[in-house]
């Protein structure tokens, strides 16, 4: 398995997390990337993940049990660009989109990633 795929599966393992969390994750790896790499690089990824159902994605406000996972969704780099930077919205009240992995994904996080890819 690639070595984006695996950093995003490790980042959702735990907990739902948002697309500027994924892509902070995936440029502290790959320090020299271009944004637009780290843009390909991350859209990619979740594209592929989402595909194959190893990790869902999820709209809620507080995602403390009222979160409902989007069917058939489709990743675009459009709503990437249009989230990573909402770290910066810390007084947005409005609804929430986080990822968050699939028993199949924690199968093959176990199984294909190697641990050199968290280093």
């Amino acid at each position: 398995m690639e070595k984006v795929n695996c950093l995003i599966l490790n980042t959702v393992e735990d907990d739902y997390q948002t697309v500027w969390e994924i892509v902070s994750v995936v440029k502290s790896k790959y320090l020299t990337e271009t944004k637009d790499c780290i843009l390909g690089l991350v859209y990619e990824s979740l594209r592929f993940l989402i595909l194959h159902r190893l990790v869902s994605i999820y709209n809620g406000y507080n995602f403390l049990g009222e979160e409902q996972e989007i069917k058939d969704f489709e990743v675009t780099k459009e709503f990437i660009l249009m989230h990573m930077d909402d770290w910066e919205k810390l007084d947005y009240k409005g609804i929430d989109y986080r990822f968050y992995i699939t028993p199949s994904g924690k199968a093959a996080l176990i199984k294909e990633c190697l641990p050199e890819y968290f280093k």
